[in-house]
């Protein structure tokens, strides 16, 4: 299974050096299945035998990494033996240890010892991959020359809670993010005057704090094409919400689109990152999300639309359809936040870019269901690479299969 899912992700296993081959069949019983890469150790191989079999595909000139496949109950002693190959060696050694609670402190040993541990192999795989592509990404993140950018002042975050809507709204105007035409108004007769205003049809809701998800509250009206209608969607609607903190009724133009969430959180690993979703009631329905490192550039906001699933798919209910994203910088030009938007240390999303003013959610922070470990982002960019990584990365990898 593990190198299937190695081979998928255009990971070689190459074939040993006569060498490695030669020094192997002096290390396993007749009996083993192979002694070329895969490397079958067998069942009954000591932990003694198993160092060196480490050691000697660690030493392998054709492989760039080692994986070890642990599915024995011998935890403690075989982590021990992995971290100690594993910290001689230039090369990284993986681990994929398959079996349930009997190898528990075996996996905390590695863990602790900062050697890669992996549950299965198609996120060891995925892992893998992703280092090999970390040398060029890097280098594309740091040759990356973020515009001046003429952003907002800065504005003082509250101690609780997020900013009015009144002051996200201006921010995002004098940071020349397009805008649906809204007013925001504090009573039934002042939404009908406004939509009058503003042409109808319009979308009403009712902006509170206390009511993140509209739609399930029933804090908000669409396609309300008549000051009648308005003005009564606007009773309505305030008697739905009596007892919420109401900063007033936002009356907002509809118009047709795709809805997308666009925010930005600070990720304690890489720090500020832009994050774009599937919006309105999508966005949490279905969570897919992609995120990049800021700044980012146009070419780049491209690939991350490109890899929110819903965008293209019939599951938003629209026509497949060609990303064309529209920007007012030039091709390469860079989005670049500013410290006082962002805030120190919370996020502070901005607003969602909606095809249709129909969304009842406000846009979301990226998360991740594994907590990466906290190092500072220059180190996460800026560190010198391994030797393994120094060059053009060929992926290939020796996988030692160990049975136990």
């Amino acid at each position: 299974m593990t190198a299937d899912q190695l081979e998928a992700r255009s990971i070689a296993l190459p074939r040993l050096a006569p060498a490695t081959v030669a020094a192997l069949c002096g290390l396993l019983p007749d009996y083993a299945h192979t002694r070329d890469n895969p490397v079958d150790v067998t069942a009954g191989l000591s932990e003694a035998l198993f160092g060196r079999v480490l050691e000697t595909l660690v030493a392998d000139p054709g492989a760039d990494a080692v994986v070890a496949v642990v599915t024995g109950a011998r935890g403690v002693e075989r982590a021990e033996n992995v971290s100690r190959v594993a910290s001689e060696s230039s090369k990284p050694l993986l681990t994929c240890w398959l079996d349930g609670s009997l190898t528990e402190d075996g996996r905390k040993l590695l863990d602790a010892r900062e050697v890669p541990c992996f549950r299965n192999p198609r996120t060891l795989a995925l892992a893998l991959a992703g280092a090999r592509g970390f040398e060029a990404a890097r280098a594309a993140w740091r040759s990356r020359r973020p515009i001046e950018t003429r952003g907002p002042a800065a504005v003082a975050l509250p101690p609780r809670g997020g900013l009015a809507y009144a002051v996200l709204a201006d921010l995002a105007c004098r940071a020349g993010v397009p805008q649906v035409p809204e007013a925001l108004v504090g009573t039934p007769e002042e939404a009908a005057r406004a939509a009058r205003r503003l042409g109808f049809p319009v979308a009403l809701k009712v902006l509170t704090s206390d009511l993140p998800h509209k739609t399930e509250a029933g804090a908000l009206a669409l396609g309300l094409a008549t000051a009648g209608e308005v003005r009564s969607a606007a009773a309505r609607l305030l008697k739905r919400t009596r007892g919420a903190r109401v900063e007033g009724l936002l009356v907002q133009r509809m118009v047709s689109g795709v809805e997308v969430l666009v925010g930005v959180t600070r990720d304690p690993t890489f720090g500020p990152l832009l994050v774009i979703g599937a919006g309105g009631v999508q966005a949490e329905l279905l969570a897919d999300t992609a995120c990049r490192p800021l700044p980012v550039s146009r070419q780049e906001i491209v690939a991350l639309l490109g890899e929110v699933r819903a965008l293209f798919a019939d599951t938003v209910a629209v026509p497949p359809r060609t990303c064309r994203p529209s920007s007012r910088r030039s091709p390469g030009s860079h989005v670049w936040p500013s410290d006082s938007a962002l805030g120190s240390s919370r996020s502070t999303p901005t607003r969602s870019l909606c095809g249709s003013a129909a969304t009842g959610r406000s846009p979301s922070t990226c998360s991740s269901s594994s907590r990466p470990r906290r190092v500072p982002a220059e180190r996460a960019w800026g560190a010198p690479l391994p030797p393994w990584q120094a060059g053009s990365p060929r992926g290939a990898v020796a996988a030692g299969a160990t049975r136990q």
